[in-house]
């Protein structure tokens, strides 16, 4: 009886690395996506939700290869065929579903951001938040936010998409502007208040507060609006 056991443990001390290190697996799926999204500012976590009974039975020295494509949109969950090749050239694959966490330091809302506000370090602070299905455009980029305001309002914690936020208008509603007038020889300027917002460009209404009347004309700069007449 002996002598059985200690066959049986020199058999399996021969054969020490038939029971593949699930490490193995894990470093090879984690390469393999190190090599598709090769970005140094994230920070790339992947997990394997299984692990094949047939791969876990091969030995430690097999070759591994990935067959699979990671989509632009990237997700959570992504099926992938894992290939093994043995040293007697034996082939045994299987698929493995690899939970990806993309997590990167952008700018995000540090607190309830209503729409019209100015983007601010009052509002705005740097985060690592989980990117992997985000569809907007998230932003590292201080410039980028500067001088715009939230087309869309933001919870506190949320990504600061820059597809939902839009330069502060020259003019903004309410606000006290200088409405001026080219009378040919002459040109004359009126206090007045902006009736809406108004980018450089834009025909706006603004009321003169002179004579009470509410007229038209194009924002020329920050706080200034031409009209045709103050009338």
């Amino acid at each position: 009886m002996s002598r059985l056991l200690l066959l049986i443990l020199m058999l399996f001390a021969a054969n020490p690395s038939y029971a593949l290190d699930k490490s193995i697996l894990d470093n090879t799926v984690q390469q393999f996506f190190n090599k598709q999204l090769p970005v140094t500012s994230n920070k790339l976590e992947v997990v394997l939700s299984n692990y094949p009974s047939n791969m876990l039975e091969l030995p430690n020295n097999v070759k591994l290869y990935i067959n699979g494509d990671i989509p632009p949109n990237l997700r959570k969950r992504i099926p992938l065929k894992v290939i093994a090749f043995t040293e007697d050239n034996r082939e045994v694959s299987s698929y493995v579903t690899a939970v990806v966490t993309l997590k990167r330091n952008v700018i995000c809302s540090r607190a309830l951001i209503k729409k019209g506000d100015i983007l601010s370090s009052e509002n705005c602070e740097f985060m690592e938040v989980d990117i992997t299905e985000f569809r907007g455009e998230a932003t590292a980029d201080t410039g980028q936010i500067t001088g715009m305001r939230a087309a869309k309002s933001f919870n506190y914690g949320e990504i600061i998409d820059l597809n939902r936020i839009e330069p502060v208008p020259a003019v903004l509603r309410g606000e006290r502007v200088k409405i001026i007038a080219d009378m040919g020889s002459l040109k004359v300027s009126a206090d007045g208040y902006s009736r809406e917002d108004g980018s450089i460009g834009d025909l706006i209404r603004v009321r003169n507060i002179a004579s009470g009347k509410t007229i038209s004309g194009k924002v020329i700069d920050k706080g200034i609006v031409e009209a045709a007449s103050l009338r």
